[in-house]
């Protein structure tokens, strides 16, 4: 092999003309369709975000059903206060 070149400039062309085939990811193997399918998975970031509206919505709905009664309660004063009675 010749000395003067670069380990990056023969790597980089190497990944030019032959694309990835198969990976590893812990430890096994993956196939080209796996590392496809790892590579449309949304970002962490993504997912977190994701996660915390999962957690977020049901508390947000206990607290409109803890709040209705109340709520319930002033629209029928209000509508009786309206009426003049």
């Amino acid at each position: 092999m010749n000395e003067d070149r670069n380990p990056s400039d023969i790597s980089s062309s190497a990944n030019a003309f032959n694309p990835a085939i198969s990976g590893v990811l812990d430890g096994k193997l993956l196939d080209a369709d796996a590392i496809k399918a790892l590579a449309s998975l949304p970002t962490k970031d993504v997912l977190r975000s994701q996660l915390l509206g999962v957690f977020k919505a049901p508390m947000g709905k206990l607290v409109r059903v803890l709040n209705e009664p109340a709520a319930s309660l002033a629209r029928v004063l209000q509508a009786k206060a309206d009426k003049g009675e």
